[in-house]
């Protein structure tokens, strides 16, 4: 371990190393004081105070949240060669293997436990939302005519302007459809809602995110650089999106899914619609058609065409569920 990660500990921290490993990036730390690991964080300063003010509360509330460990001038950082640092216990573990049901389900009633406890956290840091989805949708969707007019007037379009054209239509039906559902939904009442009522989501609410302990006994949440207020089931809506981009999903595994997380944390009718609405965004092919198209590139790689057709080959087992989870609505 370099002097100047020792030195950071004890002149921060007031620790002293007696032994140390890497894993992952971070390091493994044998203090006086127990076992700790130190960790690089990328985020400012004012996100990773709001942040801290987000652990803490849901620690306080009793739910497995990693939380930070102050320095001793009381920050949740501290900070190196131009390089904030945060302190936290070491928790054996490895990430949860959401490709087995009972993990994935296991996982899906502890979001509705972190959904119950996510409320009514009053931070001086607090940092904005992700935006109301009908305005981002909305925002998407004239992006994306444009795109579609610019393919059109293009003399020699790429493969990925040949795939655009080519599904146009069908991304622009389910964008719209989305925008329809939000807007005739209880989602601009939720969206006030959770502003009103400070309810957050962690944001990235996935496999290594959620860490399982040795035994397998125990659950550490961590990994909360993107969390916000916003409306929760957008939380939900992403943990099942990801199970759908499996290669053979099915519907009654993600009923289990609304089952598990319903649990801890309710679900109406009226939330059920909202997330349908969620759910038929295509938020994958729409983030490559932004990100592509804003970029300008000259060159089109083939790993760029793949990505876009791995979208467009998921679209018959999406649609076989989509179809199944508007009846739910």
């Amino acid at each position: 371990m370099d002097t100047a990660y020792i030195t950071l500990l004890e002149n921060s921290y007031g620790l002293k190393a007696l032994s140390f490993f890497r894993q992952r990036g971070n390091f493994i730390v044998q203090t006086e004081k127990g076992t700790k690991e130190l960790k690089k964080n990328t985020s400012d300063p004012k996100r990773i105070l709001f942040e801290n003010d987000a652990r803490n509360h849901l620690a306080a509330s009793g739910f497995p949240a990693e939380t930070f460990i102050p320095a001793l001038e009381g920050l949740p950082y501290s900070f190196l060669e131009d390089t904030n640092y945060v302190l936290t216990d070491y928790f054996p573990s490895s990430s949860a293997d959401l490709s087995k049901e009972s993990a994935l389900l296991r996982c899906a009633r502890l979001l509705g436990q972190f959904h119950s406890a996510a409320k009514g956290l009053f931070s001086e840091f607090e940092v904005p939302n992700t935006g109301n989805l009908i305005v981002f949708y909305e925002k998407r969707i004239r992006e994306m005519k444009k795109i579609r007019n610019r393919i059109s007037q293009s003399v020699s379009p790429s493969k990925v302007d040949i795939i655009i054209k080519e599904n146009y239509g069908y991304y622009l039906n389910r964008a719209e459809k989305a925008l329809d559902i939000l807007k005739n939904s209880d989602y601009p009442a939720l969206w006030e809602k959770s502003a009103a009522e400070k309810r957050f989501v962690h944001g990235a609410f996935k496999r290594d995110s959620i860490r399982i302990s040795e035994n397998k006994k125990s659950i550490l949440i961590t990994n909360f650089s993107k969390c916000a207020v916003d409306v929760q089931l957008t939380d939900l809506s992403e943990y099942i999106r990801r199970y759908m981009k499996n290669t053979d999903p099915e519907f009654s595994v993600i009923e289990k899914i609304l089952t598990e997380y319903g649990k801890t944390c309710p679900l109406s009718d009226p939330d059920i619609k909202v997330l349908s609405g969620l759910l038929t965004y295509p938020y994958k092919f729409m983030k490559l058609l932004n990100e592509h198209y804003n970029k300008r590139r000259v060159y089109v790689s083939d790993a760029v065409c793949e990505r876009f057709m791995k979208c467009v080959n998921r679209i018959p087992r999406e649609d076989r569920l989509l179809e199944k989870i508007w009846r739910l609505a």
